[in-house]
This record gives C-alpha cells, sequence and structure tokens, in this order.
C-alpha cells in the first residue's frame, strides 16, 4: 500500500502488526472487597471523577483528524510517495516519518518533553510499542479520592478503541476509576479490564471504598459454587456454619469477622473437599469446590 493514498487512519495503522491484531481479553474481574486498595502504592489511583475532556472520542474522530492531516500536510505526503517509488526501504523510512509527523499534529503541546525525545529517536518498532497514535487522553474533575487522586485534576490515557480494551468515557459522564502505572511512568492509564465503571453501576463498590476508606469493615462474606444439593460447611469462626447449595449449585456464608476459614463440602467420601479463604486482607471471596474430589 503506498502511503500517499487517501484512506481511512485504521487502514493507515494496519500495516502495524501490533495495531493489526489487538484483541481484548480480560480475566474476571474482581471486587474491591475481594482485593482491597493498597494505599501505599504510588502507581494505583482509586477516585471517583468527571469527565471534563476526552481526546479522540473515538476511531472515527481520530479518522477526521487524519482527513485534516491528509489535507494540511500534501508537501509531505508527495515527498513520502516519490521516495516510496525507489527502493523498499525507503518505505519503511517514509512510513515512519509519515508517523511521526502525524503523531506531533495529533498531539501538539500534550506531547512532554521526555515523549518529544523518545519520537525524534523512535524507530517503527518503538513507535509501536510507544502507540503515540493509538491511545486517548480523558481529563477529570476528581470528586472523591481513595487513594492516589488527590488533586482537583486527574487526567489519564485509554487505548483507541475496545477491541484493545480501551475505555469509552463519555462526556460530562461521571466514573469510578481505578488507573494504573507503570514505576517511573509520567501517565496514568485505564482499559476496560479494570475496575472502572459508571457511578450508576458502583453502588457496592463505593458501599466498600467508603468503609475502607475511614477505617472501617464491611461484614465479611464467602460465595461459592460446587454441586446442586451439596452440604457445605464454614470452619475456622466463632462455630461451624453449615449450609446446602441451591439450584444452580451456589451457596453464601455472610456476617463474618477477619480471619482465616475452611470451606469444606460433604460429598460421601472419607476425606471431604476443602478450600483456604483468607478474609484478613480482604473482606469477600469467591470460592469453587469442585463436588467430586
Amino acid at each position: 500500500m503506498e502511503i500517499g493514498a487517501r484512506v481511512p487512519l485504521c487502514l493507515v495503522l494496519a500495516v502495524l502488526p501490533t495495531h493489526a491484531v489487538l484483541a481484548c481479553s480480560c480475566m474476571v474481574s474482581i471486587g474491591f472487597c475481594e482485593k482491597l486498595p493498597d494505599a501505599s502504592d504510588p502507581n494505583r489511583a482509586v477516585f471517583v471523577g468527571t469527565v471534563r475532556e476526552f481526546y479522540p472520542k473515538s476511531r472515527e474522530q481520530m479518522n477526521q483528524i487524519f482527513d485534516d492531516f491528509y489535507r494540511t500536510h500534501q508537501d509531505l505526503i508527495s515527498q513520502i510517495r516519490t521516495r516510496t517509488s525507489r527502493p523498499v526501504r525507503g518505505a519503511s523510512l517514509g512510513n515512519l516519518e509519515f508517523r511521526k509527523q502525524f503523531i506531533q499534529h495529533l498531539w501538539g503541546d500534550a506531547l512532554t518533553p521526555t515523549e518529544r525525545e523518545h519520537l525524534g529517536t523512535a524507530n517503527e518498532r518503538d513507535l509501536d510499542r510507544l502507540m503515540f497514535d493509538y491511545r486517548r487522553r480523558a481529563r477529570f474533575d476528581v470528586v472523591e479520592n481513595f487513594t492516589g487522586a488527590d488533586t482537583a485534576q486527574f487526567e489519564l490515557y485509554t487505548n483507541l478503541d475496545g477491541p484493545s480494551c480501551g475505555f469509552d468515557f463519555g462526556d460530562g459522564g461521571t466514573y469510578l476509576i481505578e488507573a494504573y502505572r507503570n514505576p517511573g511512568d509520567e501517565h496514568w492509564r485505564v482499559s476496560s479490564c479494570s475496575r472502572t465503571r459508571t457511578i450508576a453501576a458502583a453502588d457496592e463498590e463505593l458501599r466498600v471504598l467508603r468503609a475502607w476508606k475511614y477505617g472501617l469493615r464491611v461484614p465479611g462474606r464467602i460465595q461459592g459454587h460446587s454441586g446442586v444439593g451439596i452440604r457445605v460447611r464454614l470452619l475456622g469462626g466463632r462455630q461451624v456454619l453449615e449450609t446446602v447449595s441451591d439450584s444452580r449449585g451456589l451457596f453464601e456464608f455472610g456476617n463474618l469477622e477477619s480471619g482465616n476459614y475452611e470451606v469444606e463440602v460433604e460429598v460421601g467420601v472419607p476425606v471431604p473437599a476443602r478450600r483456604s479463604v483468607d478474609l484478613t486482607h480482604a473482606w469477600c471471596a469467591q470460592v469453587f469446590v469442585p463436588p467430586n474430589r
């Protein structure tokens, strides 16, 4: 494909293997009661924020920005078209130059001095890794901080779209946000695999986080799955608790104190199946106890 051809941005980026095959795959999300925030971790932030700005809002807006870049950089495109009609290696150099100038057009003064330095020395593989042309920036007014967001505004980045685990924020929307950054990184990030969600879908999580923030503890619980109609015992508390799994094979023990527990499933064999559960650093847990063991 000739780099000078006028095509949507998504097709231009398709020459990049890392962009062409992006697919989001998340592990099962766990709630904050199962894994409480770590206030000592400087690279994690949990807060409620309202969106002030989200740019670019979508792949469609990114394509519009690309169209604008194409119209205003005809001299560059003509030079690259001429260059790519020669050796194959020139096409790679032309694509690199094209991408670098597009990134500058896309982000302008938002690029930090460190990013500008990286951009100046980057080869195509570096650009694939840095993903300057495959990210979106969200800016928030902080409404409620739990950890890591003790300023009035907060800025983070997410990938361009859902297939790459990007999170779609809405202008003016309010969200419970779990953001992260790598040690030494300048930018916070968020993905659709995190515990980020709209405030309307965060009632239970907010109840847990507010209790944690103020040094309180919500009653502990252990939920699990085994076979249908299986007798289940909970050991380790002040007394042995017992229940029977329902028609879906689900069971639950509630109002538990902090401590270590054993979930025991009675399966009619000499040695009952057991699972250990630690509620000393969490307030709830999910367990699966196969009835055939």
